[in-house]
């Protein structure tokens, strides 16, 4: 069952001379063999093509999970990374929380509050100058801290790390 029947002749050809030839008794043994070959060795074909498909699709998943673990892992690090430089700015980010919150808890407009930590940007406030961005519609604003972890930068600046906090939250 390990030989693969090609075709089948009545007599040797020239152009097979030298190949392995079975010789049969009468052609319609020879016949009955070859088709009786042909349909194990086209269930044979379908069996390992079908292991090749499961193999490929097997390794393209298996690729597809290594990289969203990846991916999981360079985010989880992130996250770490800026839950440090929170709980090292904390006194900061609670200070831009209460300012923001209490603006928001007094009723005050979107927009005024946008206003007013540009004003407090222009004056140089600290606390509004960490401020990057209010995105009030998510109940969260980001802010520029500075990343106590890297290197200064090749121009001599500290870099800094925009973090995204919650309102509803407290450093």
């Amino acid at each position: 069952t390990d030989k693969v029947l090609e075709e089948f002749q009545p007599q040797l050809l020239k152009q097979h001379e030298g190949r392995p030839v079975l010789q049969y008794d009468s052609f319609s043994k020879a016949v009955d063999d070859f088709f009786a070959h042909l349909g194990g060795q086209k269930q044979t074909m379908r069996a390992e093509a079908a292991e090749s498909a499961a193999k490929q699709r097997l390794e393209k998943i298996r690729k597809d999970q290594q990289q969203r673990v990846d991916s999981l892992q360079k985010e989880q690090d992130k996250l770490n990374e800026h839950a440090k430089l929170i709980e090292i700015h904390a006194d900061d980010v609670d200070k831009a929380l209460g300012v923001i919150n209490s603006a928001l808890d007094t009723g005050m407009d979107w927009e005024a509050l946008e206003q007013l930590v540009e004003v407090e940007q222009t004056n140089q406030n600290p606390i509004a100058l960490l401020i990057k961005k209010l995105q009030l519609e998510d109940d969260t604003m980001v802010l520029s801290l500075t990343d106590t972890f890297a290197e200064e930068g090749t121009n001599g600046k500290i870099p800094f790390v925009n973090v995204t906090i919650s309102l509803q939250e407290s450093a």
